[in-house]
């Protein structure tokens, strides 16, 4: 669990709403900064490698769609960045989903 702006948030949420987008990959990743006192939340999501790079206006639709969804579950709203499969790391065993860079 992480708490962002005040909200408990479970990547098991975020993972649950990622993997009902048809154009998503399975693999993401979740960072945690601060910028300004406040607690920003970026989503990195794998496209599958069907989704084409070349329609800007669909890649963007997409995203505010995923920003939306997470939104509307989490309370929180999240950075979205739209990456090509195979672009994030893939740990051997159990992924590692959460990156917290926040200074405490």
């Amino acid at each position: 669990m992480m708490i962002v702006r005040g909200v408990n948030i479970f990547p098991r949420q975020v993972e649950e709403i990622l993997m009902r987008i048809p154009e998503v990959a399975t693999n993401y990743l979740i960072s945690l900064d601060r910028r300004n006192g406040l607690d920003v939340m970026t989503v990195e999501v794998e496209l599958r490698k069907d989704v084409s790079r070349r329609d800007h206006e669909s890649l963007e639709a997409l995203q505010r769609k995923i920003q939306r969804e997470l939104k509307n579950e989490i309370i929180v709203t999240p950075v979205v960045e739209l990456v090509d499969q195979g672009t994030l790391p893939a740990g051997q065993g159990k992924a590692r989903r959460v990156v917290d860079r926040r200074q405490i």
